[in-house]
């Protein structure tokens, strides 16, 4: 099964110059492919122990574990899907499977203690899932380039110090962050639209809104992927 950090192709490459009148720079530049936008093709549940009802709703099987896999995938058929493949497959579920009895509620009008309709007036019944918006935004690649000069100066026989700037991401080329892996989905309430959590894998913002999954400066010195910083330092060598 894909995760966010299976990504189909990785470059990373370095080099240094040094120059006959004493400065030395020295580059790294990284690439890599979209991270996949779906890691667990899981139907979400609540917590089995708060919500018992939930074998009638994501326990597809049968076999008392709610939350099993999105029903259009099929065992040694796992793979990387692109939201327009999602909101597809998420259609043909929600007309084809939504709101069917899992094996658990086919037991219980089986033994004519509910019957459909009320299950289904029960929401016992498996849920509906939210399509993708049709501008939803994807997954894009990494890119990065660092850089350092550096001028390493030797006083005496055995001191050596080196002033050095490096500048990180430095054509400042934009990153985002992973697209949250889940399939959500919301059960409005009378009166309330249907949503999705921004980041979801079919609620992610489109267009301009994207920039709130950009990889920020982080707290610390840098952060992987952030916009352009520079650092400043000295090393001594005695």
């Amino acid at each position: 099964m894909p995760s966010p950090l299976d990504r189909r192709h990785q470059f990373s490459a370095g080099w240094s110059l040094n120059s006959v009148w004493g400065p030395k720079l020295s580059f790294i530049g990284r690439y890599a492919s979209p991270a996949p936008s779906i890691a667990s093709l899981l139907v979400p549940s609540g917590n089995p122990q708060a919500t018992p009802g939930e074998i009638f709703r994501t326990d597809f099987v049968g076999d008392g574990t709610p939350a099993n896999l999105f029903p259009f995938v099929r065992a040694g058929s796992l793979k990387a899907l692109s939201a327009s493949d999602l909101a597809t497959a998420i259609k043909t579920y929600n007309s084809t499977q939504a709101g069917s009895l899992t094996p658990a509620g086919q037991a219980l009008v089986a033994a004519s203690l509910f019957t459909r309709a009320q299950l289904t007036t029960l929401r016992a019944a498996t849920p509906l899932v939210i399509v993708p918006p049709a501008d939803q935004f994807e997954n894009t690649g990494f890119k990065s380039l660092d850089a350092t000069i550096s001028w390493p100066l030797k006083l005496g026989e055995r001191l050596n110090i080196e002033p050095r700037a490096s500048f990180y991401n430095f054509l400042n080329f934009a990153n985002f962050q992973a697209a949250s892996d889940q399939l959500a989905y919301y059960y409005p309430g009378p009166g309330q639209p249907v949503t999705a959590g921004a980041g979801s894998a079919n609620g992610t913002p489109p267009g301009s809104a994207k920039d709130v999954l950009r990889i920020g400066t982080g707290s610390g010195v840098y952060n992987y992927g952030a916009p352009r910083q520079m650092e400043f330092g000295v090393k001594i060598t005695f």
